[in-house]
């Protein structure tokens, strides 16, 4: 079904690479989320996209609306699973950059110094 899920990683355990051509985007949860799970994605370098995504390392960054680019980034993962899963791992500790955590200490330590004067 489409909408929204609640329990995303169940819905994505299947994928081998995640497929976001989106045209505009934030900061882009669902590309962290499928990193989490090892999932290399392949993204537009819009947005905050390409904060999160390491293009050649955790994934791929495509110009933006290039849909020849895209489409020979996902032929290249397809057809090459030792890449996919070392595009995948490199995903999944690249995505531990912004949990929760991990952002709200970042977040205190640039008050912290802004405060600090």
């Amino acid at each position: 079904s489409a909408g929204f899920i609640e329990d995303v990683e169940p819905a994505m355990a299947g994928l081998d690479v995640l497929w976001h051509p989106s045209r505009a985007e934030g900061l882009g949860t669902s590309v962290i989320d499928a990193m989490s799970l090892g999932i290399p994605p392949i993204v537009f370098a819009v947005g905050g996209l390409p904060e999160v995504v390491e293009d050649g390392v955790s994934g791929f960054l495509v110009p933006p609306a290039n849909t020849t680019a895209f489409a020979q980034a996902a032929s290249r993962l397809i057809e090459d699973a030792v890449l996919r899963h070392e595009l995948g791992v490199a995903a999944a500790v690249r995505s531990t950059e912004f949990e929760a955590g991990v952002m709200t200490l970042r977040t205190e330590s640039v008050y912290q110094t802004v405060l600090a004067g």
